[in-house]
């Protein structure tokens, strides 16, 4: 085998980027989502009353409501979306995720996992994974991975492994991904 030019560290055919990884729904979110949805139905409420504008009455109270309204159902949107995701990588760069239901018996709990493919539209930064899944069906699952979803060890060895199959080409089959 030859050597690399300076600085270009070794390929290695054999490498196996195999992991699997629990991620957990973050608490962090959770909590950045829940202080604005409470400022914003707060902000809807001070409107209802006629605290913040010049509104008439009735137009007051209907965008407040609205506001209001806007406000819980996205946060409820929010809490109905967080659940734990299984990610398995393969050590060819293959994802296959399967979703644990939160609502569900035990037996039902970890459905089999569905092979999918890293979208080019997801974001990895040191402290956020906002990984992209397209399903083979074209359907996409977003998972948001902060730090506090997964131990260190794993929340570093997820973002190496799709950092790996995005340079490699894997990330919705494409040759050159600009992830």
């Amino acid at each position: 085998m030859h050597n690399p030019p300076l600085g270009v560290p070794p390929y290695h055919p054999k490498m196996s980027i195999a992991m699997s990884a629990l991620v957990l729904p973050s608490k962090i979110l959770f909590a950045m989502v829940s202080v604005l949805s409470l400022n914003g139905a707060l902000i809807s409420i001070f409107v209802s009353f006629g605290g913040i504008g010049r509104l008439d009455t009735v137009i007051g109270f209907a965008l407040g409501m609205t506001g209001l309204l806007a406000s819980v159902a996205g946060w409820l949107c929010y809490i109905k979306s967080r659940q734990t995701v299984h990610i398995f990588v393969t050590g060819e760069g293959q994802f296959k995720i399967g979703e644990i239901l939160p609502y569900t018996n035990v037996a039902n709990r970890v459905p089999q996992p569905v092979v999918v493919q890293l979208s080019r539209g997801s974001t990895l930064w040191t402290d956020l994974l906002l990984l992209r899944f397209q399903h083979i069906d074209g359907r996409i699952k977003s998972v948001v991975i902060l730090p506090d979803c997964a131990s260190k060890q794993v929340f570093g060895a997820l973002s190496v492994a799709c950092r790996w199959s995005a340079s490699r080409g894997h990330a919705n089959g494409q040759k050159e991904s600009k992830i």
